[in-house]
């Protein structure tokens, strides 16, 4: 189900007044992340939580001001145990989101992956998530500074908006990888340094600065100080010319081999800047540890490769930036979010609850409904899915029942309105019609009798009285049962079995 959806659900049953709510994002090699919920706004009333826990709230009245602080404290808990649920919905696969307990978080076709800090060099991640529980008429903007956080966000919401926004940002540092040449399954890094050798017989070693944003390259440029040649062949001015010519002439294809080699992709839309340092090596006499120390106003990047004396190939050292703002209205409800659906047929799934909404999706379904036989079944829910084209209502059970088990939850007036559905209503697992003080057997057993549109089905009954089997053997179609061994209650079946067949 949309976890948005039932986010603002389970924040509106603390506080039904919760216009919005903003949690603070702060994560971190050397920190543990989390959400927590530092502002909000019920009805019209802007509240800040460290106002309200140093005693300057503005709401005078004590006993709203501690109903505030339950909902700081409730929010907190609810948003930490969908925390990965919300993040799959939020963000999308390879993104990097920010550290729980000390950890790096990164999205995977399988879910969210738990890296230790320990294995990756520092990064952080700062931000706000802004949840819109009700809509508005009108467009609003919000700016949000969280207290441990330097930025101010600011939020400004579509008319009749309800859902959330995110506003993220994530820091990596000394990032990137040594490319030996010709160890990779692509041409990269060979053919470039190919190039520039047999260009440069005499070549050691250059380094480049490269900028690259969402919109393109915007920097890759020689370094003249970082050239080393094996001799004094070939004037430096000439030497750099060439090798420059050759790396602007590749340069398009160094930077795509370099990401691709590196993992690293970008959604649509996506805001980042990878700064660092692209260096070529062709050497035998290089020293064990290469750096490069590059400053720019652009690009500030210290950057240092251990690598052996025989090593030639390309280093490429970075820092990565990344931006994210996502806007993600709740969408409407779609029967596959709460029933699967196989053959044909929507069986519900045991964790949704039988509420209006479900109601109305279920009943629209073209096909057999199959729902879990402990439902704690609503008249709102039971008056919206006798509206479904009367393909059949099967209240089941795949696995064996509880003994103690006492079935779909049915009072007087629910079974009522299920006895008006056109079509098959079926009870696997019903041991007596009556469910404690909320049903009466003869009165669910009359409303069952007079069902019209469909057979009945009321298998594993094992309590009922002379009186009730009477009343539900008025029913116009078969009525199926297989647990009842009373004799005098069987010959009353059997009696209306001669006028269901003719």
């Amino acid at each position: 189900m949309n976890i948005v959806r039932i986010l603002i659900k389970k924040l509106q049953e603390i506080e039904p007044n919760l216009n919005w709510i903003a949690f603070s994002l702060k994560g971190g090699s050397d920190c543990d992340g989390s959400f927590e919920a530092i502002e909000a706004c019920i009805n019209d009333n802007q509240i800040k939580k460290g106002e309200l826990l140093s005693g300057i709230c503005p709401r005078k009245d004590e006993s709203n001001a501690e109903n505030v602080r339950t909902l700081f404290i409730k929010s907190d808990e609810i948003i930490s145990f969908n925390e990965f649920e919300l993040l799959d919905e939020i963000l999308p696969k390879g993104v990097t989101f920010f550290a729980h307990w000390g950890a790096r978080l990164i999205s995977t076709n399988s879910g969210w992956s738990r890296i230790s800090k320990e294995v990756y060099a520092p990064w952080s991640c700062d931000g706000v998530l802004f949840i819109k529980c009700k809509t508005e008429s009108k467009s609003i903007t919000v700016s949000i500074k969280p207290s441990n956080q330097s930025k101010t966000y600011t939020f400004k919401t579509k008319k009749e908006f309800k859902g959330c926004l995110l506003a993220l940002e994530n820091s990596e540092e000394s990032l990137g990888k040594d490319f030996e040449c010709n160890s990779l399954p692509i041409v990269f890094p060979g053919i470039y340094l190919e190039e520039i050798k047999t260009a440069l017989p005499d070549f050691e070693s250059a380094s480049a600065i490269v900028e690259i944003t969402e919109e393109g390259i915007q920097k890759l440029e020689l370094n003249h100080e970082s050239l080393m040649l094996r001799s004094t062949s070939m004037a430096p001015k000439s030497a750099l010319t060439t090798i420059e010519n050759i790396v602007k002439k590749n340069k398009t294809q160094i930077v795509n081999d370099l990401l691709q080699e590196e993992g690293l992709k970008f959604y649509k839309g996506q805001k980042y800047k990878i700064s660092g340092v692209i260096s070529f090596i062709n050497t035998q006499k290089i020293k064990n540890e290469l750096s490069h120390d590059l400053t720019s106003d652009e690009c500030d990047s210290k950057n240092k490769s251990k690598i052996s004396k025989t090593f030639s190939g390309i280093t490429f050292k970075y820092r990565l930036q990344e931006t994210f703002n996502k806007e993600i209205p709740i969408s409407e409800m779609k029967i596959g979010e709460i029933a699967d659906l196989k053959n044909g047929t929507a069986t519900l799934k045991t964790n949704c609850l039988l509420n209006e909404e479900v109601g109305k999706l279920l009943s629209v379904f073209d096909g057999p409904l199959y729902l879990p036989i402990n439902s704690e079944i609503s008249n709102v829910f039971a008056q919206t899915i006798i509206k479904h084209n009367g393909k059949g209502i099967y209240f089941v059970e795949e696995t064996s029942c509880d003994e103690e088990s006492e079935g779909p939850k049915l009072s007087n007036q629910t079974a009522e309105i299920l006895s008006r559905y056109k079509g098959k209503l079926a009870f696997d697992f019903l041991p007596k019609l009556n469910y404690g003080d909320a049903g009466d057997e003869l009165f669910i057993a009359k409303a069952f009798g007079e069902h019209k549109g469909g057979s009945l089905s009321l298998l594993n009954l094992k309590e009922l009285s002379a009186e009730a089997a009477v009343l539900l053997c008025k029913h116009e179609e078969p009525v199926e049962i297989d647990s009842i061994s009373d004799p005098k209650i069987l010959k009353t079946f059997e009696e209306a079995q001669k006028r269901w067949k003719s």
